[in-house]
């Protein structure tokens, strides 16, 4: 029971976003890099893969090591360590890449809702698909 409860929870969170933002992007063109509107990334900073990163931000949330994970509508996940930023996507088991909400469970363990009702939980390395 209280799998399906957590489950309908999740669902009704997804639709929520879904309804709320659903046209906030339509008809804007994405920023380019280097634009006058983004700062430059600190030299330090390392991408992984090099010169992505998310522009159109939908999900933030601090995972139990301190990482911030990141979910993008066009690019999948994104985990920043304080240095290094790493680029998840359907590749690595996500449902598909246009993330609407990431939850944090009371084990520390990140679940990710995707468009079109897909859920993925990340297992330590890699996302397994949920529904």
């Amino acid at each position: 029971m209280n799998k399906i409860h957590f489950l309908f929870h999740i669902l009704l969170l997804v639709l929520i976003m879904t309804l709320v933002s659903s046209c906030n992007w339509q008809g804007k063109a994405p920023l380019k890099a280097n634009s006058p509107s983004t700062t430059p990334l600190p030299e330090e900073l390392s991408l992984t893969p090099k010169n992505q990163f998310p522009y159109h931000v939908f999900a933030l949330e601090e995972d139990k090591f301190g990482n911030l994970w990141i979910g993008d509508r066009d690019t999948g996940a994104w985990r920043f360590d304080g240095k290094t930023l790493t680029h998840y996507t359907s590749k690595d088991g996500l449902a598909n890449n246009f993330v609407r909400v990431i939850y944090k469970d009371k084990k520390g363990e990140l679940w990710f809702g995707q468009e079109h009702g897909g859920i993925s939980k990340f297992n330590g390395a890699s996302f397994d698909k949920a529904f």
